[in-house]
């Protein structure tokens, strides 16, 4: 939950709020065995690196060289056995005994581990588990500032809130002031943390001043039904003063609200916010470091164009960011979010750099190098993406299906609204991972709201040609366009490709790990009944996008790759001969459609040289007519013009 303040001119009233409301997050998903390309993930999942400080004042030490130590430790089963010092094994259970150990600087020396799947996979029916790793009581009577910092890795199931947290009691157990334990791990069932995720936790407001201080790792504490399978792992824990005195971070810049809206990296032009509606709106999120408070605080916004030129800006009324310590509610919220409706509107397509910078007039910050945070985003003729393309570091991939050699059905898509009507989505472009199969079926699909209870709007079926893998940006249309309605009525779609069957061939899609902040994403896989539904609450954004193609036509084409653009003949009896040129290599296909935009015919037809190209167009089957014939250039824009079949 995010702390939240919403500026327009000045700040408003603190408030909180929820992310948008679909029914995705309330099924059970079901555990999930990893793929190779899952492993591989985890290997190479980024890590994060331990404070390296050395003036602050150490209270408790815990790495595990002489297994629990000090430490109590109990759990729902039997004769507390999730819990468990780990070996040369673990994790150990059916799902994950291919996961490496927890990565931690001093995992030789012993590390534990909360392994719930090693606990469940001899059972027919795996039971909802619980434990706690507690310390003995601390004294923190000197410090009027604490710290937790520890090692950690971690994957469950089966929702995706997360079961882990961290728990402070100052009363020998018998209350506990409850903080979230995942530190910038994105919550989300069957993903996995980075190796090591290194997370701090300041408890300063329930353990500052306190002379017997427990802490406590608890994983579902609150016995909450659903968490049956993988693990927690646990190693150098750590317990100090902050030395840190002023220090603001900012920690995201999003370009949309992400709480109650969803953000883009890539947003058609003609879907940008009117300025006279408050143009871009950026929301800022950061914190306090610092054992003070930090007043006489303001945000800056700056939007620079590709050249650099500061093309738009807007600053915040001065607040007052409080400590940790100095909040008046405990657990205190972890960061602050400021949302800044900035006036601006781009002028043309083109990529921007949001810029927020934070700063207190009244101190000097210790660490200026995290002041500063920028955000890239495009604004395109017409297409609609949350993901970077330049950052796709994962490939999606479905489970592997109960009859050997088979693959359970699988579907990878996104949410997107409008601001603004008179637009309408013609297809959808996709990246297909290198470990898809030429042959495998999929449909490309458009939904209004929730996939899981709404009416298909348009769709296509496709087989997928081995060209298309690992290939960059592929488009494939609906089977006819669909107008779109605004957010302002409360309507909002879902865009995907789904393989709904069993199928010896497997769909996978490229994806950005790690960047689905605004619950945009979902994936079509086996819940807990053993039906398939779609899933929220992703911790990745997959590359697929939705097109709503402006058929403009190639008299409007100034420097865009394609520079020629031509049917010869024209009228058509037979065939023609569509001949193209581009400035640079790109993937190229065509769609032909009826006048009423009814989709005749579509192919893509794989990567094309720099020059003039061709290809030939069979029309023997058409009626005669005019047709939109149309070429899509690199998966991203659609380029149209008329021809007549003659007969």
């Amino acid at each position: 939950m995010k702390k939240l303040f919403t500026l327009c001119g000045a700040i408003g009233i603190a408030f909180s709020a929820t992310a948008q409301v679909t029914p995705l997050t309330d099924i059970k998903a079901a555990p999930k065995v990893t793929s190779t390309a899952e492993l591989e993930r985890s290997a190479h999942t980024a890590a994060t690196a331990l404070t390296t400080t050395t003036d602050r004042l150490v209270v408790y030490n815990q790495n595990f060289s002489s297994g629990f130590g000090d430490m109590t430790h109990e759990d729902s089963s039997p004769n507390g056995t999730i819990w468990m010092v780990a070996n040369n094994l673990s994790p150990a259970g059916e799902y994950t005994s291919n996961f490496p150990p927890l990565a931690s600087p001093t995992t030789g020396n012993g590390w534990v581990i909360f392994d719930c799947d090693l606990y469940n996979t001899p059972l027919a029916t795996p039971e909802d588990v619980n434990g706690a790793l507690t310390t003995p009581a601390i004294d923190c009577s000197a410090l009027s500032s604490v710290i937790v910092e520890w090692s950690q890795y971690f994957i469950y199931c089966c929702f995706s809130a997360s079961p882990l947290t961290l728990e402070v009691s100052t009363d020998g157990g018998t209350n506990w002031t409850v903080f979230p334990a995942n530190g910038n791990f994105t919550p989300s069932a069957n993903s996995f943390s980075a190796n090591p995720l290194n997370t701090r936790v300041d408890i300063s407001c329930a353990a500052a001043g306190q002379s017997s201080v427990l802490v406590r790792w608890g994983y579902n504490t609150a016995g909450a039904a659903g968490y049956t399978h993988y693990f927690w792992g646990i190693d150098d824990i750590q317990i100090f003063d902050n030395s840190v005195v002023n220090d603001l971070e900012i920690l995201q810049v999003t370009n949309g609200d992400v709480v109650n809206i969803w953000e883009y990296r890539v947003t058609p032009f003609e879907q940008r916010v009117y300025a006279a509606n408050g143009g871009l709106n950026v929301g800022v999120v950061y914190r306090n470091n610092g054992i003070t408070d930090q007043t006489n605080t303001s945000i800056n916004i700056d939007i620079l164009d590709a050249a650099g030129t500061v093309v738009g800006n807007a600053v915040s009324t001065p607040f007052t960011m409080e400590a940790f310590g100095n909040t008046p509610e405990c657990p205190s919220f972890l960061s602050d979010t400021l949302y800044i409706q900035t006036g601006w509107e781009p002028s043309a397509t083109g990529t921007y750099t949001v810029r927020a910078s934070i700063l207190s007039l009244d101190a000097t910050d210790e660490t200026p190098s995290n002041n500063t945070m920028d955000k890239i985003i495009v604004y395109s003729t017409d297409e609609y993406g949350h993901e970077d393309e330049a950052a796709l570091d994962i490939e999606l991939t479905p489970r592997t299906g109960a009859t050997a050699g088979e693959f359970d059905p699988t579907g990878y898509g996104s949410f997107y609204t409008c601001p603004n009507a008179g637009s309408s989505a013609y297809g959808l472009t996709v990246v297909f991972g290198p470990n898809s199969d030429g042959g495998a079926d999929f449909t490309a699909l458009l939904y209004e709201g929730s996939p899981n209870d709404a009416t298909v709007l348009a769709s296509q079926d496709y087989e997928l040609n081995a060209g298309w893998i690992d290939n960059g940006y592929q488009y494939f249309p609906f089977d006819a366009p669909y107008t779109l309605d605004t957010e302002a009525n409360g309507i909002s779609y879902f865009c995907a490709v789904l393989n709904e069957n069993s199928s010896t061939l497997q769909l996978t899609v490229a994806a950005q790990d790690n960047s689905d902040t605004d619950n945009s994403t979902s994936v079509y896989e086996m819940a807990g009944n053993g039906t398939f539904v779609w899933f929220g609450s992703q911790s990745f954004s997959p590359a697929v996008r939705l097109i709503l193609s402006e058929r403009v036509t190639v008299d409007e084409i100034n420097s865009d790759n394609l520079t020629f653009f031509q049917f010869a003949p024209n009228p058509a009896v037979t065939s023609t001969r569509v001949n193209f040129e581009l400035t640079s290599a790109a993937n190229v296909a065509y769609e032909v459609r009826d006048i009423t935009g009814k989709l005749i015919e579509f192919k893509n037809l794989g990567k094309y040289t720099p020059g003039m190209n061709n290809f030939e167009l069979n029309v023997a089957g058409l009626n005669a007519g005019n047709y939109e014939v149309s070429l899509v250039i690199g998966g991203a824009r659609m380029f149209t013009k008329t021809l007549s079949v003659k007969k």
